[in-house]
């Protein structure tokens, strides 16, 4: 009889874990956060438009001049956001 309360004490403990990863899973993927990340990322690539326009001046458009680092983040960020409206 002592075996089936220790069974039984293994599945309630394999049954809760499960829980707690079904939930951080759901949560992690829930529309609310989504939001919240695609926002995150778009006040990124906001202040990096904020530093491109300090180093390179008001009418800078990203032509005649190469490419700098801030350009390839902005991009990357871009193709994130992108991504995560598709989860949407």
């Amino acid at each position: 009889m002592e075996w089936i309360g220790i069974i039984a004490s293994v599945a309630s403990i394999i049954a809760a874990i499960a829980a707690v990863a079904t939930l951080r899973y759901t949560k992690r993927n829930s529309r609310g956060n989504i939001k919240r990340r695609i926002a995150a990322k778009e006040r990124q690539i906001r202040d990096i438009q904020n530093q491109i326009y300090r180093r390179y001046g008001h009418n800078d458009n990203g032509t005649g001049r190469a490419l700098s680092d801030l350009d390839y983040k902005k991009a990357k960020l871009q193709a994130e956001i992108e991504d995560l409206r598709l989860e949407l």
